[in-house]
């Protein structure tokens, strides 16, 4: 073994052997060259040989996936199958849980509900008193835009 790799150091050989390879590259392809051009249809039959043997491993490759996407499928399917009874019981465990933090919450609504109320009331007895009702009439009557006061919009516009 090391014989091989001594032999390979060494920057001739290694040459030799690329001029080599190049050789009997274009030695190969001249032979192919000239058998074409002898039998012109050869080159076609050759190329639709290669042609239907490229579109038979397109052909398995494509089985292969829908055979691993219909394995996949069935395996997800027999997965769903176990699995939709504890994703039941976590859902509504889950709700339940929810549903009993809002209850315990509600105390802490009544408060807010008893301000609004307040208010609500507090702005209805302000609508009704005369002074509230008497000011809306003094805006109605000088409000911008209406009365004697009011822009005339000019003409060159």
């Amino acid at each position: 073994m090391d014989a091989i790799l001594a032999l390979f150091r060494d920057p001739l050989i290694v040459v030799l052997l690329a001029i080599l390879v190049f050789v009997g590259r274009v030695i190969f392809l001249a032979k192919r060259l000239k058998s074409a051009a002898r039998n012109p249809t050869l080159v076609d039959l050759r190329a639709l040989e290669e042609a239907k043997k490229a579109l038979d491993k397109h052909h398995e490759s494509l089985d292969e996936a829908k055979r691993t996407l219909e394995e996949t499928i069935e395996g997800a399917r027999d997965s769903l199958r176990g699995y939709k009874k504890p994703l039941a019981k976590a859902v509504n465990g889950r709700r339940k849980g929810l549903e009993s933090e809002m209850k315990s919450l509600k105390h802490f609504d009544a408060p807010l509900k008893a301000a609004r109320m307040t208010k609500r009331r507090t702005l209805e007895d302000a609508k009704h008193q005369t002074a509230f009702e008497d000011a809306k009439k003094l805006y109605k009557k000088t409000r911008p835009g209406d009365g004697r006061r009011a822009r005339k919009p000019s003409k060159d516009m």
